[in-house]
C-alpha cells in the first residue's frame, strides 16, 4: 500500500464528525451526499482509517456497470445469466 502524506490536518468535530477536505473530494470528483467506503486497517506497525468513494460493484466479478439488487448484494448482467444458466 502506497500511502501519500497531504499534510492536511482537521481536529474531530462535535458528533464524532470529520470534515474531508474539498482538495481530496475535488481529486475524487465526490460531493455532498455521494457514498463514501470506510476501512480499518492494521498491518502490526502502523494501524488507521482508510476512506475512500464508493464504487459499487458485482459481489461475483466486480464489474461497475449494469447493476441490479439481489438479497442485498449487485450482480451484474454477465453474472446473473451465467447463474440462471444451467
Amino acid at each position: 500500500m502506497n500511502i501519500k502524506n497531504t499534510g492536511i490536518v482537521r481536529n474531530l468535530a462535535t458528533g464524532n464528525r470529520c470534515t474531508i477536505p474539498i482538495e481530496i473530494t475535488n481529486i475524487w470528483g465526490i460531493g455532498p451526499g455521494d457514498p463514501l467506503h470506510y476501512s480499518i486497517y492494521d498491518d502490526g506497525t502502523v494501524s488507521g482509517v482508510l476512506i475512500s468513494p464508493y464504487r459499487a460493484t458485482c459481489t461475483f466479478c466486480g464489474e461497475t456497470e449494469d447493476l441490479t439488487d439481489f438479497k442485498r448484494q449487485k450482480v451484474c448482467q454477465k453474472c446473473r445469466s451465467a447463474i440462471t444458466q444451467k
